[in-house]
């Protein structure tokens, strides 16, 4: 019996089902110059705690760039803020979610940094 009941809490706590995050949105970043189809997915994982995922969506393929999270803090405080450099795509957001982050899709670099909303 304590076999069995061994087993059930393995398959229980094993089992993704139990941690999965909840998502709330899909959101398209604007890129004029640069030839990106860039968003992000937002997802919660717990109270006042967020989850960003940053992809570029490539003909059929989706390839993840950057995630970084947001803790204590509701995402709807969270503004990102969108420029070009040459080659060089910079996303600040007004939270501090990792410091800075660096990826590359398609010879185009992505950089996420911090900005402080001036008051």
């Amino acid at each position: 019996m304590n076999k069995l009941l061994f087993l059930l809490a393995l398959v229980i706590t094993s089992c993704s089902v139990f941690n999965q995050n909840d998502f709330v949105k899909d959101t398209e970043i604007k890129t004029p110059n640069i030839n990106l189809q860039l968003r992000y997915r937002l997802y919660k994982t717990g109270i006042d705690n967020f989850r960003y995922e940053f992809y570029n969506l490539d003909k059929l393929d989706t390839i993840e760039v950057l995630t970084c999270y947001l803790n204590d803090a509701p995402a709807s405080n969270v503004k990102f803020t969108i420029s070009e450099h040459i080659d060089t795509l910079i996303i600040a957001s007004n939270y501090n979610l990792a410091g800075e982050l660096q990826g590359k899709v398609n010879n185009v670099n992505i950089v996420l940094n911090y900005k402080p909303v001036n008051r």
